[in-house]
């Protein structure tokens, strides 16, 4: 459902610059199709364990280990559409600045993103 809808939005966003468009289009689906494996793999991995359940969630996708592409191809494709948005007539600024932010926040990492979530931020550096 929700590729139907970048391809509308995208569709929509050509007008303003076709090419880009179908960069953003393209992204936007790759990273689709990468949300899909990395899911899958997680999903995978609870229905058959492959040894202690502790170990299950040190687990990590090998195509997409830290979620390149589930978060970072998207953000690019947010990133994408934001800026189109400015460039259309028929959008708000306000929207497109919404666009903007959200790609931000896609691309940055945070604690859900990192292998130790449970330790503190620099808990897992070594000493000097």
């Amino acid at each position: 459902m929700s590729l139907v809808a970048l391809v509308a939005l995208f569709e929509r966003l050509g007008e303003a610059d076709a090419q880009v468009a179908m960069l953003g289009l393209m992204l936007g689906a790759i990273s689709a199709v990468g949300a899909t494996i990395h899911g899958g793999y997680d999903l995978a991995n609870v229905l058959n364990p492959p040894g202690e359940p502790a170990a299950v969630a040190a687990l990590l996708s090998q195509i997409d280990p830290r979620g390149l592409l589930t978060f970072g191809v998207a953000g690019l494709a947010v990133l994408i559409a934001g800026s189109l948005m400015r460039r259309h007539l028929s959008f708000s600024l306000a929207l497109a600045l919404t666009f903007l932010l959200g790609a931000a926040d896609r691309g940055l990492p945070g604690p859900v993103d990192r292998a130790d979530a449970h330790q503190p931020a620099g808990a897992a550096l070594p000493a000097r």
